[in-house]
């Protein structure tokens, strides 16, 4: 819905040169109407044909009584520059003209242009969405939009201005805070991955160390526990550890060195079947246990065989252990 709207506008004349009866580059119309009314872009884009040959008077005509004693000249040449709408204002050779004329010259603070025009509003009714005639850009006394020959922008409060203010009135300051900020969180986010990630080595790389020393430590104790329980000297102990063994392995070869090291006893054969067992096996026990464990057995030490076994179980059990013998062979007569 079109409406009448009577906007101010500050700061018209600062960059105007005059010339003849000619003030040129005069802002007719800027983003913000000292109403508060914003005035985006593309709307001033739209709009700035509308401005030529507008008329411009000293004061507002007065509703319903409008007077030639007002009229001071005409709009020219209007166009888009930074924001606002700046054209030229042809004076004429009237009361007023040379009045406007002679307040331009001498830069006269707190005048300003205010434009009558028919627009249509946004829901809230701050912001100017289409400008469909200009009906006059007239001088005033303390103006809404530009309002001094000296000065360009009008005051603003900067602790007031929201987002949608800057959305709607300035995209490109938005959007570039918007890249500055996306930007900056981006490489906030991409350091402290980093940091994170190489805390995480290096606590990963401490704990590997930590569980590596005790590991260390716990197959050390094992082993070196393992040679004195069968009292292998300590050049083997440390052959065992400095060559990396695990403890399987480890036990496999105690167990072969130590069996293959015991030597039996001359003239201490069991008597009875002439085996070295008696009548009854004392090793019957030892026996049973490789027989049923005799696959776990080989996994730790291949290659074991059960007298060896029984070897190694008499020395840790704190047994004497006596090999069977082989039967005599009767020599022919």
């Amino acid at each position: 819905m079109s409406e009448r709207l009577q906007e101010q506008f500050v700061d018209f004349l600062q960059e105007c040169v005059i010339e003849g009866m000619t003030i040129r580059n005069v802002a007719f119309c800027g983003p913000v109407s000292k109403n508060g009314r914003s005035y985006p872009e593309s709307t001033l884009q739209k709009a700035r044909p509308l401005y030529e040959g507008r008329e411009v008077n000293v004061n507002h005509q007065p509703a319903g009584q409008a007077s030639v004693t007002f009229v001071a000249g005409k709009t020219a040449n209007p166009r888009f520059e930074n924001g606002r709408i700046r054209g030229d204002i042809v004076c004429f050779e009237t009361s007023a003209g040379r009045d406007l004329l002679a307040l331009a010259k001498a830069g006269a603070a707190g005048i300003g242009m205010s434009h009558t025009v028919a627009g249509t509003l946004d829901e809230a009714r701050k912001t100017v969405i289409d400008i469909h005639d200009v009906i006059s850009v007239d001088c005033v006394k303390n103006p809404a939009t530009t309002s001094s020959f000296k000065e360009d922008v009008m005051p603003v409060n900067y602790a007031e201005v929201t987002l949608d203010d800057l959305r709607k009135s300035r995209p490109d300051i938005l959007g570039q805070i918007t890249s500055e900020s996306t930007k900056s969180l981006t490489e906030s986010h991409a350091a402290a991955l980093t940091a994170a990630r190489t805390n995480a080595l290096e606590e990963g790389k401490k704990e590997g160390r930590k569980e590596g020393i005790a590991a260390e430590r716990e197959r050390t104790k094992e082993i070196t526990a393992l040679a004195e329980q069968a009292k292998l000297p300590s050049e083997e102990v440390n052959k065992l550890l400095s060559e990396g063994k695990s403890l399987a392995e480890a036990q496999g070869l105690m167990w072969k060195r130590l069996c293959e090291g015991q030597k039996p006893p001359e003239g201490d054969a069991a008597p009875g079947d002439g085996t070295g067992r008696g009548d009854k096996d004392p090793y019957a026990a030892f026996r049973k246990e490789y027989r049923e464990q005799k696959q776990t057995i080989h996994d730790t030490a291949p290659g074991l065989t059960e007298e060896q076994w029984v070897r190694s179980r008499c020395l840790t059990e704190g047994m004497t252990y006596t090999p069977p013998q082989e039967p005599k062979k009767e020599q022919s007569k």
